[in-house]
């Protein structure tokens, strides 16, 4: 498959990817609870009595995102839902290998061709 086409099969596997996480977390009313959750007077981690922290880097964009994403994976963590805890142990033991090819890959000394004189 030439370059031509398999840029576009990854971006439509993107969106597709996208809409299925954020368009099942709109339908089935996550999106709202964690956007309920966030814009509370005083926001507190779901189950808890515990302070939502708002604030990671100081930039709001950023800070907003990491907000809404110990939100949404916050039953993975928390123990309540053990087999949703199982798949985030799944998904965590593929993002560890694939971060471990990356970083070996980014480090590997890459051929040299000699450029002739």
């Amino acid at each position: 498959m030439g370059t031509s086409r398999v840029v576009p099969a990854l971006l439509g596997l993107s969106a597709f990817a996208f809409y299925i996480t954020w368009g099942a977390s709109l339908s089935n009313g996550t999106l709202d609870r964690m956007l309920h959750i966030r814009g509370a007077a005083v926001p507190c981690i779901p189950g808890t009595h515990e302070p939502l922290r708002l604030r990671f880097t100081g930039i709001a964009p950023i800070d907003y995102w990491c907000t809404i994403m110990v939100l949404f994976f916050w039953e993975a963590v928390d123990g309540s839902h053990p087999a949703t805890s199982m798949n985030g142990i799944y998904f965590l033991g593929q993002l560890v290998g694939i971060w471990t090819l990356v970083w070996v890959e980014g480090i590997r000394r890459g051929e040299r061709h000699m450029v002739a004189k």
